[in-house]
């Protein structure tokens, strides 16, 4: 996922929408489409150094954009969408996403899908299990290791949407 460049910073700035054939910004409003347009968003993400990738960080630059997916009122974030389910799951090589560990990933996440007015964010990690003689994942063990992870959902859209696959 490539960054936001010059041309987006400076259309972003602006009243208008920018030209979407300059830089980054064609990418962007590729992506807000995808945003808009979907009954759901499942983003999977390991956590690094505490806190988002930096390709994560970069779809949500794009997509999280003043007067396209939120608006200023005053100095508060007003989202422009509405609300859907997003179902985030996490990977780990070993931690279990015990509650008192540190993690700045889940209260971002949770911030940048509310400036734009989306709410029912829905987390579980997915720890990974190595074979014991590859020390790789294997496409038989996928399966079963994401059916022993199920996590508890409460928001109905992604039950629904999880309960296709179990």
């Amino acid at each position: 996922m490539p960054h936001v460049d010059r041309e987006f910073s400076l259309a972003s700035r602006s009243e208008g929408r920018g030209s979407a054939e300059v830089g980054s910004l064609q990418l962007s409003e590729e992506l807000v489409a995808e945003v808009v347009e979907s009954d759901a968003i499942v983003v999977a993400t390991p956590m690094h150094n505490l806190s988002v990738p930096s390709a994560l960080k970069a779809w949500i630059d794009h997509v999280v954009r003043p007067n396209v997916t939120f608006s200023y009122s005053g100095d508060k974030m007003v989202g422009l969408l509405s609300d859907r389910p997003v179902f985030v799951v996490l990977s780990s090589s070993g931690n279990q996403w015990a509650a008192d560990e540190p993690d700045f990933l889940r209260p971002y996440l949770r911030a940048m899908f509310a400036a734009m007015g989306i709410l029912s964010v829905e987390f579980f990690g997915l720890s990974r299990r190595l074979h014991p003689e590859t020390g790789n994942v294997t496409a038989a063990d996928a399966m079963s290791i994401l059916a022993a992870s199920a996590p508890t959902i409460s928001h109905d859209a992604i039950h629904a949407l999880w309960s296709q696959f179990w």
